[in-house]
């Protein structure tokens, strides 16, 4: 289903129309019911689950890279799972360490200078990444990170595709919007019934979509010393 697909069905099973509640009602609820989803599968199923590339210039003589601010319009970055970076066009990759600025034995400055480009480190305070030692020239799309994500609010004019969530697991965001419509409607027992609904079809799915994916798992082989 695109976002007028659910829309248009939540619309149906609540027994009104767009005269009654307009689309730009239910966009801004089915945003709030999309991170609320967002927020289980990264806090139930993995924290990867939303995932991308970040890729930036290096900069001569700047240590300090700004994040994307994070709005309803752009996909931002939850954490940096791992950093590389390329201090030359012809160099190779160097994994970038992560530490917490009060473990500096030396003030940031004395880094920007001194810091091995062979052992790079980098920590992140406010918006940005602060990578130590600062480049020493410039080089295009040298730095890059793999990172959890948080994507954008969904708009009218979405597609299929622009949701971040299996096709088979949509009815979870129709489901999710009537509560909000029965409870405006003061139709309470409705909303109830609706959000026990909701509940049991988010489990479902955090359920679902962790089957799908292995990497937190460990395997062990089984102990057979009694078989000796």
């Amino acid at each position: 289903m695109n976002v007028q697909n659910i829309i248009n069905k939540a619309r149906r099973l609540a027994f009104v129309d767009d005269t009654q509640y307009l689309n730009t009602d239910w966009l801004s609820d089915l945003n709030e019911v999309y991170f609320d989803l967002i927020t289980t599968i990264i806090n139930k199923v993995w924290e990867n689950y939303f995932y991308d590339i970040y890729t930036d210039n290096l900069n001569i003589n700047q240590n300090e890279y700004i994040f994307k601010i994070p709005t309803s319009t752009v996909t931002w970055m939850n954490k940096i799972k791992e950093l590389y970076i390329k201090y030359s066009d012809t160099g190779d990759f160097v994994k970038v360490r992560s530490i917490s600025e009060s473990s500096l034995e030396n003030t940031p400055d004395y880094y920007k200078i001194n810091q091995s480009e062979q052992t790079p480190f980098f920590y992140i305070a406010d918006n940005s990444i602060f990578i130590f030692p600062e480049p020493k020239n410039n080089v295009t799309w040298w730095i890059k990170a793999s990172v959890s994500i948080i994507p954008p609010d969904l708009l009218l004019t979405d597609e299929e595709i622009g949701i971040k969530i299996q096709r088979q697991h949509h009815k979870v965001l129709v489901y999710w919007l009537l509560p909000y419509i029965f409870t405006q409607r003061w139709m309470f027992n409705e909303s109830i019934n609706a959000n026990n609904q909701y509940e049991n079809l988010k489990n479902d799915l955090v359920l679902k979509l962790g089957e799908r994916d292995l990497s937190p798992c460990e395997t062990y082989l089984p102990n057979l010393w009694y078989y000796e």
